[in-house]
C-alpha cells in the first residue's frame, strides 16, 4: 500500500469520533458547478512521500467506497482522480472538456458522470466531475472544492484534529485571543494581511502543502528588508505537466489582525494561478497547510464573509525552517 494512503487509513480509524457536520445550505455546492468554472488544484513539494497536514474526508461514489478526498479551499469544484474511475469501472467522456487551473498552468480535462456522490449527510445525483491524473493524486481519490458554499462555515482545529462543516452561525463569537478579518472575495477565502508593513492579499489554501508567494510580494519584501533568500526551491507539483522551480525564502511573520502567523518558508515564483486570479501585480500569497498548522484553530465563514484565526498557546515565532514532518490531519462522518 502507498505509504501516504496507509497513514491516511490508519488515522481514519484512529479518529473515528471526529465530527463531520454538513448543512442543508450546501446542497447545491457540487451540482451547481458550471463547466466554465476554473479549478485550482493543490500542490506539493517535489517529494510526494513527505508527510504533510491534510484534511481528508470519506466520500461514497455510486454507493461504493469510502474514497479519500482532500478538502481544498483553493479549489472551486470537486475533482476525481483517474485511478478512482478504474476502481469504479467508469470512463471519462472525452467529448466533455472543462478547463482546470493549476498553480503552474491550466489544462483541459475530460469529465465523468456520477450517479451519486455522498459525503457526510449530503448526497448529490447525476453530476459531472473533471478527471485528472498524476503524482498529485498519490494516495488520494479526489479533491473536494468549495464552490457554492455560501451558507456554511468550515472550522478546523489543529490541536484535536477536527474539522466541522456546519451552517454559518447567525451570531459570531470571537475568543479574546483570536482575531477575525473580512473576506475580500465570494469565490475565494481571501483577506488582507501585512508582512513587515507590506499589504498582502492572502488566500487560505488547505489543498496546498506549502505556502507560495508571487513575484510582486518577493519584490516588496526585498525592498522592506523582510526576506532572507535560501536558494532554489523544489519543483511545485500541480495538475498539469508543467513544473516550476521558484525561490525559497524565510519571511517576517504574517500579521492577521492581532495574530502573527509564521510560515516555515515561502516559495516565490510567477505562478500562473496568480494571473488567473488577477493578483500578479500586487503582493499575494497562498497560505498553505505548513503555515496553517502552526495555529490552534482557523475557520472560514462563507456566510458571514470572514476568516478567524486563533494562535497556539505560548506560541513562539521563528525564522528557522521547521524540518520535523507534519502528520496527516483526517476526518470522517459520524457512524
Amino acid at each position: 500500500m502507498n505509504p501516504r494512503l496507509a497513514a491516511i487509513a490508519a488515522l481514519l480509524l484512529f479518529l473515528a469520533g471526529t465530527d463531520w457536520v454538513l448543512a442543508a445550505a450546501l446542497s447545491q455546492a457540487v451540482a451547481a458547478a458550471p463547466a466554465s468554472q476554473s479549478t485550482r488544484q493543490p500542490q506539493g513539494a517535489a517529494d510526494p512521500t513527505q508527510p504533510t497536514v491534510s484534511i481528508i474526508a470519506d466520500v461514497m461514489i455510486n454507493g461504493r467506497g469510502p474514497f479519500h478526498f482532500m478538502l481544498d479551499t483553493g479549489a472551486t469544484q470537486p475533482v476525481i482522480a483517474a485511478a478512482t474511475l478504474v476502481r469504479l469501472g467508469l470512463r471519462a467522456d472525452s467529448r466533455r472538456l472543462v478547463r482546470v487551473q493549476g498553480v503552474n498552468a491550466g489544462v483541459l480535462a475530460p469529465e465523468v458522470r456520477l450517479d451519486s456522490f455522498t459525503f457526510g449527510s449530503l448526497r448529490f445525483r447525476k453530476l459531472y466531475l473533471p478527471v485528472l491524473a498524476g503524482p498529485l493524486f498519490d494516495g488520494l481519490d479526489g479533491i473536494l472544492g468549495v464552490q457554492g458554499w455560501g451558507g456554511i462555515k468550515v472550522s478546523v482545529s489543529l490541536l484535536d484534529r477536527r474539522c466541522i462543516i456546519a451552517p454559518s452561525p447567525r451570531w459570531a463569537y470571537t475568543p479574546a485571543s483570536a482575531t477575525a478579518v473580512r473576506l475580500l472575495s465570494r469565490r475565494l477565502p481571501m483577506f488582507s494581511a501585512t508582512i513587515a508593513g507590506v499589504q498582502t492579499q492572502v488566500i487560505i489554501d488547505t489543498g496546498a502543502s506549502s505556502t507560495l508567494g508571487n513575484m510582486a510580494l518577493l519584490a516588496a519584501l526585498e525592498k522592506a528588508g523582510a526576506l532572507r533568500a535560501q536558494g532554489a526551491a523544489p519543483a511545485v507539483l500541480d495538475v498539469t505537466p508543467v513544473r516550476r522551480k521558484g525561490l525559497i525564502g524565510l519571511i517576517a511573520p504574517l500579521l492577521v489582525g492581532r495574530v502573527a502567523v509564521q510560515p516555515p518558508e515561502v516559495t516565490f515564483d510567477d505562478y500562473q494561478v496568480f494571473e488567473r486570479w488577477h493578483l500578479s501585480r500586487r503582493p499575494a500569497m497562498l497560505l498553505g497547510m505548513d503555515a496553517l498548522a502552526t495555529l490552534a484553530t482557523f475557520s472560514i465563514d462563507y456566510g458571514r464573509q470572514r476568516v478567524e484565526v486563533l494562535p497556539r498557546p505560548a506560541a513562539t515565532l521563528s525564522l528557522q525552517r521547521t524540518r520535523r514532518p507534519l502528520p496527516v490531519l483526517s476526518m470522517r462522518p459520524p457512524v
